[in-house]
C-alpha cells in the first residue's frame, strides 16, 4: 500500500482529494498540511511513498513547492497537481551532483526507465 501526504493551502478540495483517495485500496492517506514548511517536518517525519502538492501556477513563486520539498531532503515521489490547468509534474525525489556529462546523462536515463517502469540502460 502506498502512503500519500497531501499538501495544499485550499482544505475544502484537499479534503475532497483526500475523500477520492480513500476509497483506492492501494493508497493511503497519512497526514494533510496547509503550511509548506510544516508539511516538509511532518513528510520527513512519516516519510510517505508519495506527496501530492495541490498548487495554483498563476500564483508567483520564486522556488517551487515540489523544489522546496526536495531541498529539504524529502525522499518520496512528488506529484504536484495544477489546479489552473489540471496538468501535474512529477518529481522523483532524489538529488545528486552532476560532476561530469555521464552523470547527466545516467540521471535523463534513470528518469526515463523510472517514467515507464523499464530498467535503465547501464552506460559502459
Amino acid at each position: 500500500m502506498a502512503r500519500v501526504f497531501i499538501c495544499s493551502s485550499r482544505s475544502l478540495f484537499s479534503e475532497g482529494v483526500k475523500a477520492l483517495l480513500d476509497p483506492e485500496p492501494e493508497l493511503e492517506v497519512v497526514g494533510w498540511e496547509a503550511d509548506v514548511a510544516a508539511a516538509i517536518q511532518q513528510v520527513l517525519e512519516l516519510q510517505p511513498d508519495a506527496v501530492l502538492i495541490i498548487t495554483n501556477s498563476s500564483l508567483s513563486q520564486t522556488v517551487n513547492t515540489g523544489q522546496q520539498f526536495l531541498r529539504a531532503g524529502v525522499m518520496a515521489k512528488i506529484v504536484e497537481l495544477d489546479l489552473d490547468d489540471s496538468s501535474v509534474c512529477i518529481y522523483q525525489g532524489a538529488q545528486q551532483p552532476i560532476r561530469a556529462t555521464g552523470d547527466l546523462v545516467q540521471a535523463i536515463e534513470l528518469s526515463l526507465a523510472d517514467s515507464d517502469g523499464t530498467e535503465a540502460p547501464t552506460r559502459k
